[in-house]
């Protein structure tokens, strides 16, 4: 897994929800561990996109608490509306994707920078 596939990923909308993206943020940095002794310069510029991708992940709740519409009350499944409410779901969910999106690219500027 690399930074390539993950935002080619992210691009064709391959990602169910957060957890897969996540996963394979993570598969990173552990292949970058496993194959590259300690100390070596890509596992310390690993190290360092590690901690910058940990700091950013734990701030999501908040990101997504902040960004999220507002809720609505549910109607029941019974009536055409509910069908009209999941189509809008989807909808909202392309802003975060985005967002995703935005955070990988300024990201892979910074682990630039570092390198």
């Amino acid at each position: 897994m690399d930074m390539q596939t993950v935002t080619q990923k992210l691009k064709n909308g391959q990602y169910e929800n957060a957890k897969e993206f996540e996963s394979d943020v993570r598969q990173i940095f552990f292949n970058c561990e496993k194959f590259n002794p300690r100390g070596d310069f890509v596992w310390l510029m690993g190290q360092e996109y590690k901690k910058l991708f940990e700091g950013l992940w734990a701030g999501k709740s908040d990101w997504t608490a902040q960004h999220a519409p507002p809720s609505q009350p549910q109607s029941p499944a019974s009536t055409p509306e509910f069908e009209e409410e999941e189509e809008d779901e989807v909808e909202d969910e392309e802003p975060n994707v985005k967002a995703i999106q935005e955070q990988i690219a300024a990201l892979s500027a910074q682990i630039g920078d570092l390198a």
